[in-house]
């Protein structure tokens, strides 16, 4: 009698590739577009949550986070579409100093299950201490002295983007500044992580 095993396994083999060959539903859409329409920077204290565990309520002092909020509207030119699989934003953040373009702060952040033709917005966040590190322990950021730059992606290609200075030059792509990377965080690496929950798309985790 002959074995079947061999079948088999060729047979699971092809249904495995089936599953992750790139043109699925879930790789591959139609054209995206994400038209972004406002960049807006501002400073925001830590929220104060209650915590009712047994644990010994503790109190500390409010300070400042800088938040930068991206608004933008996701579009697709398949209409059956309701949802954009994941678009990237990368945001390059600039603390004006001096005349010269120095040092920019740079964070990927990915967003998935992007509603389409739906007002949504992005947002990374610098903490107090990293504030502190930049400026001085005492001093006051202004929100007008940052600024910033972010480009939409998706699958590699730019599909939007905003800086929130009008500069004849794209100071971000500065071939002589240095990039620091980890000092921006989203939006899940944040005390406001459980706030404003409906705002912004899911971020991904990465790794």
């Amino acid at each position: 009698m002959k074995s079947f095993a061999p079948a088999l396994v060729a047979l699971a083999a092809f249904g495995a590739m089936a599953l992750v060959q790139p043109g699925s539903a879930l790789a591959q859409q139609g054209p995206v577009t994400a038209k972004v329409s406002n960049i807006e920077v501002s400073l925001t204290k830590t929220p104060r949550l209650s915590v009712e565990a047994g644990t010994k309520e503790k109190r500390d002092t409010q300070r400042e986070w800088l938040e930068v909020e991206v608004e933008f509207q996701a579009e697709m030119g398949n209409a059956k579409d309701e949802y954009v699989n994941e678009l990237e934003f990368s945001y390059h953040v600039y603390f004006k100093s001096d005349a010269k373009v120095t040092t920019i702060y740079t964070a990927n952040v990915i967003h998935v299950n992007i509603p389409v033709k739906e007002t949504t917005y992005s947002s990374i966040y610098v903490s107090p201490t990293t504030l502190g590190k930049i400026f001085g322990k005492d001093k006051k950021v202004n929100p007008n002295d940052v600024w910033v730059a972010v480009e939409v992606k998706s699958q590699g290609a730019v599909k939007g983007g905003m800086a929130n200075q009008k500069e004849s030059t794209k100071w971000w792509q500065s071939p002589n500044a240095s990039r620091v990377d980890g000092m921006l965080l989203n939006k899940s690496q944040t005390p406001f992580a459980f706030l404003w929950w409906d705002r912004y798309p899911e971020v991904r985790n990465q790794r």
